[in-house]
């Protein structure tokens, strides 16, 4: 008998990284079901929790937006 796996599907809360980019970000919105789409929201500090350079803090902010499942991965 074989077992079913469902793909990864984030929840509201879940972390996310971003296929392609350096950032990760918590989904703070879903919206669809046939084509569910992901809201992140990127930080603008380190794991460390230290402030990125402008340059990087730009970046995370414009990487907050609405994403495709194909374009997130889990962060496992």
């Amino acid at each position: 008998m074989q077992r079913e796996t469902r793909p990864w599907l984030p929840e509201v809360g879940d972390h996310a990284r971003i296929k392609g980019s350096p950032f990760a970000g918590e989904v703070v919105k879903t919206k669809g079901v046939n084509e569910p789409r992901f809201r992140i929201k990127v930080s603008g500090t380190t794991a460390e929790g230290q402030k990125l350079p402008p340059a990087e803090a730009r970046a995370a902010r414009i990487a907050s937006r609405w994403y495709g499942l194909d374009e997130l991965e889990s962060p496992n």
